[in-house]
């Protein structure tokens, strides 16, 4: 009879087994070029036949896959949406900094990863050492950003179909190229107005829609899809499709724990043409490039090189040492040695501003308690306007270069969770003074990463700054607004577009968790005070059930009953993902009709 080797030992095997001087990556690496698998001539019949099809029919359109299952526009998210048997899923399309077209919504990370920056200012390895923030351990070492060749693989084995958002301009011809390529056009359904003129071009179909059920909460209420099923037209895009398949009589169903294998990887480079690149040899790589990839293949030998690389006379080597010693620190913390820990304290007096914040950064990361009053003082040296509009173009570049560094330096704060008086002042004063710029998505971040930093810190007394700060109505803010170009109802209170405050603040009250922060969370969610983006009544609810509280259940049990739709939802989905059977019984109370969705869930057994 065989024996079975439990996959730890086989990774501490493998290890034993590598060629000598061979390092254990940090990660593996999807290839990005990689071809997608073939098919048969009549794998290719049945697949456009099942696409065919699906056209034909009602078509269930997932927003961003099925990201009450695993973190959006994510392989598992696309994954499980068709395992609850959505018909296809609207992605997002992002190029990085290199050229790899990826799945990403946003055009900064902060929500998602726990990083500070923009897609499209970084490398594709860059990406991979981030990891999503919703995600509990064991997935988060696995799940990553995505590459385009990995989704069209996905997306074509499940003969599922595509509402494409393109979100930056020249995206669409390579895209289209990719397609075709694939032979997948036809499985396009529709795309954004927007950036999409190649497929106009190509004449490629569009369904019509019959509508949607996003952001209002309706998608978990069979009476809401309902009446959607009535409407002329033949495609629904929504959020979450249980209530969808009640109506249309379709049993649930759960979605496979198994986590997401990409194409191909990418095998280690040369360790000394990455070592050259570093050091200035010319040649095709870029120096942030080899850089990242010295550090995932050879992070050991990257820590021997610290010194060396924190004094290169190139800033750009000096950021992305400081960079890549932060993600060593965060994924192999026993690597960080005392010679990196006193390279990275050195940065912080670095010339240059990029690569001091990205010093404070690293030194979050690995958990440098020195460098908290140095970080202190780089937060605290702002410029006195800095929270006020500017018409002034010229200043837009260099008030975008303070922002980045302020938000970094928040964000190295929290990371560090050093509770001093000087940290909650100084991180304090940047929610007081936030910073507004014509690009929506900057304004406020530097305050919005030093409010998550107050949450992270539990400091109860900073309640009175994170308070005002969420009630606030400013004036600047309509004027970034209408200079971002912004398309939103005018009459909608400016505070709503300090969105990246208010996606900040809200996750802090509930971390601080005192009697005083659940009352502003929940006064917030008030749908008559209108304090909040109906969309931020959902994130601050899902803030409050994961609050530090003594009786979740209760809490629970009050939402399902809430003024507010979107609230309700988020109610009814934390029930569904907790196994207690008294979630089960709050469901039966009100909500009976998500009860089927529960059992398929958790068992029936277990109730």
């Amino acid at each position: 009879m065989g024996t079975t080797i439990p996959l730890s030992k086989l990774a501490a095997i493998a290890v034993c087994l590598l060629a000598p001087g061979q390092e254990t990556p940090l990660l593996t690496v999807p290839d990005p070029q990689a071809a997608l698998r073939p098919e048969t001539a009549e794998q290719g019949r049945l697949r456009h036949a099942s696409v065919a099809r699906r056209r034909g029919e009602t078509v269930v359109i997932l927003h961003r896959g099925a990201w009450a299952y695993a973190p959006e526009n994510t392989l598992s998210a696309i994954r499980a949406g068709f395992d609850l048997g959505a018909t296809g899923v609207e992605l997002d399309f992002r190029p990085t900094k290199d050229g790899v077209i990826v799945l990403f919504h946003d055009d900064r990370i902060e929500r998602l990863l726990d990083g500070v920056g923009s897609i499209e200012q970084s490398y594709y390895e860059e990406l991979l050492l981030y990891t999503f923030r919703s995600l509990p351990a064991p997935a988060a070492q696995t799940e990553r950003v995505p590459t385009l060749h990995d989704v069209l693989q996905l997306v074509r084995v499940n003969a599922g179909l595509l509402h494409l958002d393109i979100k930056k301009p020249g995206l669409d011809d390579e895209l289209l190229d990719e397609l075709r390529k694939a032979d997948m056009l036809d499985h396009v359904v529709t795309y954004n107005d927007y950036n999409s003129e190649a497929f106009r071009r190509a004449a490629v179909a569009k369904l019509r829609f019959k509508g949607s059920l996003m952001g209002d909460g309706s998608d978990v209420r069979p009476s809401e899809a309902e009446k959607l099923l009535k409407r002329p037209g033949s495609m629904v895009i929504l959020d979450d499709p249980r209530a969808l398949w009640t109506v249309m009589g379709k049993p649930p169903v759960g979605v496979s724990p198994k986590p997401m294998i990409p194409l191909a990887t990418r095998p280690p480079p040369s360790r000394e043409s990455l070592e050259a690149a570093l050091r200035g040899a010319p040649g095709r790589t870029a120096v942030r490039v080899a850089a990242v990839r010295l550090a995932i293949f050879y992070p050991g030998r990257f820590c021997e090189l610290a010194p060396e690389l924190c004094g290169h006379p190139n800033p750009e080597t000096r950021w992305a040492a400081a960079w890549n010693l932060g993600m060593i620190a965060k994924h192999r913390p026993g690597l960080v040695s005392d010679s990196v820990r006193t390279a990275l304290v050195r940065l912080l007096g670095d010339p240059d501003a990029a690569v001091r914040s990205e010093a404070a950064v690293a030194c979050g990361r690995a958990g440098i308690e020195a460098a908290v009053p140095m970080i202190v003082r780089l937060l605290a040296d702002r410029p006195e306007d800095l929270d006020q509009w500017s018409e002034d173009e010229t200043r837009q570049h260099e008030r975008r270069a303070i922002i980045e560094a302020r938000t970094r330096y928040a964000f190295a704060l929290g990371l560090l969770g050093v509770r001093r008086p000087s940290v909650i002042e100084v991180l304090v004063d940047a929610v007081e003074h936030r910073a507004v710029h014509r690009d929506l998505w900057l304004t406020g971040m530097d305050g919005a990463m030093a409010a998550r930093a107050l949450g992270e810190l539990r400091a109860a007394e900073s309640m009175g700054a994170l308070r005002d700060a969420l009630l606030r109505d400013d004036p600047a803010l309509e004027k970034v607004r209408r200079a971002s170009g912004y398309q939103g109802d005018p009459a909608s209170p400016a505070r709503w577009w300090d969105f990246n405050m208010q996606a900040a603040i809200l996750p802090a009250l509930a971390r601080i968790g005192s009697d005083e922060a659940l009352r502003v969370l929940e006064t917030a969610l008030d749908p008559t005070k209108g304090i909040v983006h109906p969309y931020r009544r959902a994130s601050g609810a899902e803030a409050l059930l994961n609050a530090r509280t003594a009786d979740p259940v209760s809490v629970c049990a009050r939402l399902l009953n809430h003024a507010a739709p979107e609230v309700r939802r988020s109610a009814v989905l934390t029930c569904l993902e907790r196994s207690d059977p008294r979630y089960r019984g709050l469901l039966e109370s009100a909500a009976p009709w998500a009860v089927p969705w529960w059992d398929a869930e958790h068992g029936r057994a277990s109730a």
